[in-house]
């Protein structure tokens, strides 16, 4: 016996109710991303990796699911327990969880790809802003589309929704672990290793920004330009050293400042001398960004008049004999001493 049509009056507000579970897609994949990019510490690990396997490997799916299929839910009529349905466009409770995971996992990499392709980096900020942009999008386009579906091909209201799909996976299960109930089964575990190999890094590779700036005489800036060439001996000269801490921890780290005499030995240009002009520690946070502005003063160093100022810097103590070769990172500027 064919599937019977049942008009109800409250199938309108019962459309309305499910557009429940695209607003908390939505609201997710956007609070994910804030969380992602603003407030990386606030919840701890397990949560993080809860909110990480929802946002890329269900979330998007879920969307998309719904945008092609949005009379994807059976409409059970409670008092009838008639089952009420577009034939063509019906999906059980594992359907419904092999597509979401499936276009998930379709829908992530193709704009990230289409990026790069592009010529755009890929990093942390742009794979949550496109995850969640596919999300939002394919949120709306699928509320479009159940407004416009047939009555009798709605979706469940939600007080039904976890009972329908409740039942559908009994009903794959009743009879004996089938290959796609094992599939499933399958396609869920790998992904939720991924899901926690991915957020176990959620800042991507780590490391520490290093950089020496100094300050525009006419506007008060910060430039990375008009580094001193030529000082004097007693004269300090003022540089603002940079260090943003992007390891995924707090990070104690030390600045040494060598005055560096260089000379050739056959075609090798070696330090022949250095003596240290400043040095000091600083503890940053995770994504914290420090500037010091540091009085540099140079010394008479005997031999040829041009020496480099090398700010060397290393994550904990410096070694007794800091070099540019021990250090964590490093950057320098050519002067000529005088006086």
């Amino acid at each position: 016996m064919g599937a019977v049509a049942v008009s109800r009056p409250e199938d309108r507000g019962g459309r309305a109710l499910t557009n429940l579970d695209l607003l908390v897609v939505a609201v997710l994949a956007v609070s994910t991303s804030v969380v992602g990019l603003w407030l990386p510490d606030v919840l701890p690990t397990p949560f993080r990796v809860v909110l990480g396997f929802l946002f890329i490997f269900v979330l998007p799916g879920y969307a998309a699911t719904a945008a092609l299929y949005p009379t994807m839910y059976r409409q059970v009529v409670p008092a009838t327990g008639i089952s009420t349905t577009a034939a063509d466009s019906q999906l059980f409770g594992t359907e419904i969880a092999v597509l979401t995971v499936g276009l998930s996992l379709f829908s992530v990499p193709l704009p990230l790809l289409s990026v790069t392709l592009l010529g755009f980096d890929i990093g942390p900020g742009t794979t949550f802003v496109l995850v969640t942009a596919v999300t939002v999008v394919c949120s709306i386009a699928a509320v479009l589309r159940r407004a416009r579906a047939p009555s009798e091909g709605a979706g469940v209201p939600v007080a039904h929704l976890s009972q329908q799909v409740t039942s559908d996976f009994r009903a794959q299960f009743s009879s004996g672990p089938t290959i796609g109930a094992v599939t499933i089964v399958l396609l869920l575990a790998a992904a939720g290793v991924a899901s926690a190999t991915l957020i176990s890094q959620p800042q991507g590779e780590t490391y520490t920004e290093f950089s020496l700036l100094t300050i525009d005489d006419e506007t008060g800036n910060l430039t990375a330009d008009g580094y001193p060439t030529s000082v004097t001996v007693g004269d300090p000269q003022s540089v603002v050293v940079s260090v943003t801490n992007r390891e995924g921890a707090e990070t104690n780290y030390t600045v040494v400042v060598e005055q560096q005499r260089l000379g050739r030995e056959g075609d090798i240009r070696q330090v022949q001398q250095s003596t240290t002009v400043d040095r000091f520690s600083l503890t940053l946070a995770n994504r914290e960004t420090e500037r010091r502005n540091r009085s540099i003063e140079v010394s008479r160093i005997p031999g040829p008049e041009e020496s480099r100022l090398a700010f060397l810097l290393y994550r904990g103590d410096p070694p007794e004999r800091p070099s540019i070769d021990s250090s964590y990172r490093h950057t320098y500027f050519w002067v000529n001493v005088t006086g």
